[in-house]
């Protein structure tokens, strides 16, 4: 059922309750006006007859009385008996003359004793009456009694009549009131179905529809209320659809990035080496990796690329895989790297960039030979001591290649019996607290000052364990990347 029939429903039983209400009303109004009049009609004529009969009645004149009763009958319309009864109780007059001489009886009323008059309405054969008792005094003792009866039925007449026409002009109104009520609301739900369909609409995904509604009543804000939430959902639909895409990117590029991580951790004669990544929420492009140059040299490299999402996962396999081939022909640093940023330079956005720490590890001279490209420095542990390693150089993807190679630095040092080396990426020091507290370099470093001729493998867990106390397992928004490599 829509909404403007049941509107019409409701209102034709609100409006017909309140004339039903109204009429009552009104005709017990009436019928109230009309008992009073007809009471003190009855009253009155009760009394000119008690008046008039007060002679006759003491004397025992029942001609007079006779006529008395009559003529109230025969000219006062509505009488339909009437009687006077001496004070023993005996009719000495009346319009039935079957009545004569015998004692009055009136079980179903209450009899006059004190009172000045007694109206009661009574049933008789000739329908409901007012029987008025009026008493008959001669120098104010009773005599006798009139008996009055007064019809009610003009009373009856008048208040069907008046409910009749009550009825009719109801009728009438009711007709009006339903067709101007039909008439608003076609008018009103006219707006209210459009705005339906429009909603309709939307909740089936267009949300490009427009709805043509320019009133400036409830049915005016509802429809801008309507758009505006259209306008609100297709900016949601738009943003979901673009964090969908953002997750399904970053999903995609933790893959591709896990897919160039070493599989295990490699052997070489002499060394202990252990790794640590975790990856954040975000992709955030930490890379490391080991090369096998010959049977004395190996090489390590720790970086991060800048760029998030696919763009910087396949920038880091680019980075990958000029590594892999470069490395075997060209393992010096400064000459790896610089041939790294020759052949990236064009490839690279301009908002995008690589930070790498490369390392050579001689086994035959206990060397190892070392350039950074704006990556964090890297950490010897040596005893109770930390040499902390800094070569100058810029970023991949940052300048051209022939200043690249005039900016770099590379360098070399001995390593000793149980010497740590340590490359890490900027996502263990940017670590954060609950609190928002940054892990810190002096906290990295405290790690390897109290642990002197650490493991690799104890110096990474003990790393492991220092960041879960203090982040609390709160979520990084940058990757962690350690290796550690130690001399045996």
């Amino acid at each position: 059922m829509s909404l403007r029939i049941k509107f019409i429903l409701y209102m034709a039983i609100f409006i017909i309750l309140v004339i039903v209400a109204v009429n009552i009303f009104i005709a017990r109004h009436e019928e109230k006006a009309l008992i009073e009049e007809v009471l003190k009609r009855g009253l009155a004529i009760s009394k000119a007859i008690a008046e008039s009969v007060e002679d006759p009645l003491a004397i025992g004149d029942i001609l007079t009385l006779s006529k008395s009763v009559q003529d109230a009958k025969q000219n006062h319309e509505g009488v339909i008996y009437c009687q006077i009864v001496d004070h023993k109780g005996i009719i000495r007059a009346s319009t039935d003359p079957q009545e004569l001489n015998k004692n009055y009886q009136a079980p179903d009323l209450k009899p006059l004793t004190d009172e000045p008059y007694l109206a009661q309405l009574r049933k008789t054969e000739q329908g409901r009456v007012y029987d008025f008792a009026v008493p008959i005094l001669v120098a104010d003792k009773r005599i006798g009694t009139v008996h009055l009866g007064l019809s009610r039925a003009s009373i009856d007449r008048a208040v069907t009549g008046t409910t009749k026409g009550l009825l009719l002009i109801t009728g009438l109104i009711l007709m009006i009131s339903l067709v101007a009520i039909f008439l608003i609301l076609t008018l009103l739900t006219r707006s209210l179905a459009r705005i339906t369909e429009e909603v309709v609409a939307i909740g089936n995904g267009d949300l490009d529809r427009k709805i043509k509604i320019h009133r400036k009543d409830e049915v005016g804000r509802i429809a801008r209320a309507v758009a505006e939430m259209a306008r609100k959902l297709k900016r949601a639909r738009a943003e979901l659809i673009e964090k969908e895409r953002m997750r399904r990117e970053m999903q995609i590029a933790k893959e591709i990035q896990l897919t160039l991580l070493p599989k295990g951790v490699p052997e070489y004669p002499g060394f202990e080496i252990a790794t640590f990544y975790r990856s954040a929420m975000e992709v955030g492009g930490d890379y490391y990796d080991f090369f096998q140059v010959d049977e004395n040299r190996f090489g390590t490299v720790v970086g991060d690329v800048s760029g998030k999402g696919v763009g910087g996962s396949l920038l880091m396999t680019m980075v990958r895989t000029i590594l892999r081939f470069q490395v075997l022909e060209t393992p010096d640093p400064i000459k790896l790297l610089s041939i790294l940023n020759y052949l990236l330079e064009n490839e690279i956005p301009e908002d995008m960039f690589v930070t790498l720490f490369y390392c050579l590890f001689d086994r035959s001279k206990n060397e190892v030979q070392f350039a950074s490209a704006g990556h964090n420095p890297s950490i010897i542990q040596r005893d109770s001591d930390l040499i902390r390693l800094n070569p100058a150089g810029p970023p991949i993807g940052i300048i051209d290649g022939r200043s690249f190679a005039k900016s770099i630095q590379s360098s070399s040092i001995f390593l000793n019996p149980r010497d740590l080396f340590v490359l890490y990426t900027d996502g263990v020091i940017d670590a954060r607290s609950p609190k928002g507290e940054r892990f810190g370099e002096e906290r990295f470093y405290d790690i390897l000052k109290k642990n002197p001729a650490i493991t690799a493998d104890g110096f990474r867990d003990l790393l492991i364990e220092e960041l879960e106390r203090f982040t609390e397992g709160l979520p990084q928004e940058d990757d962690i990347t350690v290796v550690a490599i130690r001399r045996l």
